[in-house]
């Protein structure tokens, strides 16, 4: 098991594969495991760079309400670390909130990225997500992400308690401007789902604010496409990424 001090947080990540650099970076309330089948298959041909963010998995987290800024400035440090400027990079759904960031402020910090069922704003959440997320019975919607949570538990903290900070995350943020997204000159690719919980107008208006990017929408499927469907979506990143451009 192997980590890394990222911003005074001991950082859990994996490596695998051989090949030129790959970081994926999980959704919310998961951890790493929830990539394993995409990680796979993508590692044929990469090295894959696999971090477990503050909070989630087996990375300690802070008494801190949980951010899209610090996560980023948290991902950045772990490419700093390792050398990964330059690299491909693939991010879910928060993950994939982050790879925007990143883009954004640091436009040649990435050769390619690859965004899953991830959203520039908090608008573009399909509102039967909203409504459940205040629901008093939210928890039911997350009963994998809780038994997931429960086989590690690392640092004794409920899952209740974890996913609180989730959902006041969620239901704030993020609030990129639609502008911003122009400042993105990374080659991009944009996958959702035909049933996601994001708003397909909201990624096809993403779609049309990052200069160069390519969008995929996968049918009969909803926002788990990556974990439900790693064969599916990994064969789109792979030929993606092996284009030249």
């Amino acid at each position: 098991m192997a980590y890394v001090k990222l911003n005074n947080l001991e950082t859990y990540y994996e490596v695998s594969g051989k090949g030129n650099p790959c970081l994926i970076l999980h959704g919310g309330t998961e951890n790493i495991n929830s990539m394993n089948q995409l990680a796979s298959n993508l590692s044929n041909g990469y090295k894959i760079y696999l971090p477990e963010r503050r909070g989630h998995g087996r990375t300690q987290d802070t008494d801190d309400q949980f951010s899209y800024d610090q996560f980023s400035k948290d991902t950045y440090e772990f490419i700093k670390i390792f050398k990964l400027e330059g690299c491909c990079a693939v991010g879910y759904s928060d993950g994939a909130i982050i790879l925007l960031l990143l883009s954004i402020k640091y436009p040649k910090l990435f050769k390619k990225i690859a965004l899953l069922g991830g959203q520039f704003h908090l608008d573009g959440l399909e509102p039967y997500f909203v409504k459940a997320l205040k629901s008093d019975n939210v928890e039911k919607f997350f009963e994998k992400e809780k038994i997931e949570y429960e086989k590690i538990k690392k640092y004794n903290v409920s899952f209740q308690k974890f996913l609180n900070k989730i959902i006041v995350l969620w239901l704030a943020s993020p609030n990129i401007d639609y502008t911003e997204l122009n400042k993105i000159i990374t080659p991009t690719l944009i996958v959702s789902a035909d049933r996601d919980l994001i708003k397909l107008d909201h990624t096809i208006s993403m779609f049309r604010g990052i200069k160069n990017s390519n969008l995929a929408i996968i049918p009969n499927s909803d926002h788990s496409f990556p974990i439900s469907k790693p064969n599916f979506t990994s064969s789109l990143i792979l030929n993606f990424f092996n284009i030249k451009t």
